[in-house]
């Protein structure tokens, strides 16, 4: 009887021991050995590995991003010609534009685990989500051609560009004020600088001065005569520098090294730092200020945490800025830049 007793006592003691190792086992299991699983899952679809899902999202995005543009009207217009008073501005918008994004790979650095590509966009007027709004709405606006003048050219050259002002721009688009399609303010663009052999050699020259001084302006565009191959004229839009062409060649890390450097930026047109942009001669910390950090923001690595922050360089500011989870409030670390108006 005794022996029959100690054999149960045994067999369950073992029965017990077995079932706490299982148990032991499967919460290891649970707690480590799956996460490690899924992680390693994980980091395997998100690398850019060529001839996969990702790497297919990675060089034509599936979805659009949805660019809001937000305009201001002046209210009081013939107020503001007639009695001089002060303009009265009232926001307009937003009109939904669709920006789709296709990256063309001109290289591959497999040292370095990096590809080097060109991003071309395009931008569709969204009418759905626009509502009411519509891209021939009439809008009236303080003139960018004059803003873009004003802030390009010093007083003694304002002064004689006024000479020249109705040869150098369209008198419907010369005054302070103007009433355009909004189409005109952000895709098509309004006209001016034409090459005109009767506008005289002195408005001739503040024409040239004109085109040098808006050279580096993204959203002045250079339209070339195909005859000769000269500036025939420029057009002012604030969102057509966006379809006009690749916005630089980026060299990106593929994440299959390191997959929290996935999407990384570290050259931008050949080079980790931009040139001329920020600090000043006597600056100490310019190549801070310069060095090209982040992602182009169509992607990040994985294991995202609450409190992560993104770092994005865009070319539209030539600088980076800090963006957190969508419960946190967009922080940015940047300021005016002389690209544009």
């Amino acid at each position: 009887m005794m022996l029959k007793n100690f054999c149960t006592v045994k067999v369950l003691f073992v029965t017990t021991v077995f079932l706490v190792v299982l148990l032991a086992g499967l919460l290891v299991l649970f707690f480590v050995g799956i996460p490690v699983i899924i992680e390693d899952q994980i980091e395997k679809n998100v690398r850019l590995d060529t001839g996969t899902l990702q790497w297919d999202r990675f060089v034509k995005l599936p979805l659009a991003f949805d660019v809001k543009v937000f305009l201001f009207a002046v209210t009081n217009g013939v107020d503001v010609v007639n009695n001089k008073e002060i303009p009265i501005m009232k926001e307009i918008g937003p009109y939904h534009y669709s920006e789709e994004r296709e990256k063309h790979i001109t290289g591959f650095n497999d040292d370095e685990d990096s590809v080097t590509f060109k991003q071309t966009m395009t931008l569709k007027f969204n009418q759905e989500a626009s509502g009411v709004l519509k891209e021939d709405d009439l809008i009236t606006v303080i003139n960018p051609l004059m803003i873009t003048l004003s802030q390009v050219t010093s007083t003694l050259e304002r002064f004689v560009i006024g000479g020249c002002l109705e040869k150098v721009i369209p008198p419907e688009y010369s005054k302070m004020l103007i009433t355009v399609p909004v189409k005109m303010l952000i895709m098509d663009g309004i006209p001016f600088g034409f090459r005109d052999a009767s506008m005289g050699v002195a408005c001739n020259i503040v024409r040239n001065k004109l085109l040098e001084k808006t050279a580096n302006m993204k959203n002045v565009e250079r339209i070339l005569d195909p005859n000769d191959g000269e500036v025939d004229y420029l057009k002012f839009a604030y969102l057509q520098y966006k379809v006009r062409g690749p916005d630089g060649e980026y060299t990106t890390l593929r994440g299959r090294k390191d997959v929290n450097k996935l999407g990384t930026i570290i050259r931008w047109n050949g080079k980790p730092f931009l040139e001329g942009i920020w600090g000043r001669s006597v600056s100490v910390n310019n190549d801070t200020c310069n060095r090209i950090r982040g992602t182009d923001s169509t992607l990040y690595p994985p294991h995202i945490t609450k409190n992560g922050i993104f770092e994005i360089f865009s070319t539209d500011i030539c600088r980076y800025f800090h963006r957190g989870c969508a419960s946190s409030p967009l922080t940015f670390i940047f300021s005016k830049t002389s690209n544009f108006t």
